[in-house]
């Protein structure tokens, strides 16, 4: 793993890089993503993580680069992801992190969307009550799952979809928390993340 120094600014001023984000490389391929951000300085280093949220937190990539974009492909993982870096400053100087961006994979061309991209609305969100999942483009049998933030799947349902279709989420009685919404249609599937408020 990549080394990790202490955070010092006492003893260096080391800032935390700023204007963090991304953009969709589909010239390359549907999970393939370029992030940018900027710093100031002249750090010689920069410690870059990105981590798949879904079911158990699993960190992708911790890598130390020197450059301030860095190239990410998802091969073909489907998930709800963060994306996060700071300043290497010197041998045992660190920023502390930047703000987190996310960033989910998108389902596989082949789902009935000329474009291969397909819509998924979900609102409200945050939700106190029950929640609307909006399908466009799937057709045929789709799987909706809610899984909390623990991995337990706490509502499973199996739909037909054609084209556009509502699919009502009853989260009354689900604790207050972060929880994931599921598709899966065709071999393929995305995430969304989903609030749950008092």
């Amino acid at each position: 793993s990549p080394h990790q120094p202490p955070h010092d600014p006492d003893t260096v001023e080391c800032l935390v890089p700023t204007n963090v984000g991304f953009y969709q490389d589909t010239t390359w391929s549907y999970h393939a993503y370029e992030f940018h951000f900027f710093w100031s300085g002249n750090a010689p280093a920069y410690q870059v993580r990105i981590i798949n949220t879904i079911y158990d937190i699993q960190v992708r990539v911790d890598s130390v680069v020197t450059d301030t974009t860095f190239f990410f492909d998802a091969e073909g993982d489907a998930g709800l992801w963060t994306f996060e870096v700071r300043s290497l400053c010197n041998d045992t100087i660190s920023s502390d992190w930047s703000e987190i961006v996310e960033f989910d994979t998108p389902l596989c061309v082949g789902l009935g969307s000329p474009s291969g991209r397909v819509g998924v609305k979900l609102y409200p969100n945050p939700t106190n009550g029950t929640a609307t999942l909006l399908l466009n483009d799937i057709r045929g049998k789709t799987v909706v799952s809610v899984v909390d933030i623990a991995g337990r799947r706490v509502i499973a349902r199996t739909i037909d979809c054609d084209g556009e279709t509502p699919v009502s989420l009853p989260l009354e009685g689900l604790a207050v928390g972060t929880y994931f919404v599921r598709i899966s249609a065709q071999g393929d599937s995305i995430v969304r993340k989903l609030v749950v408020k008092p």
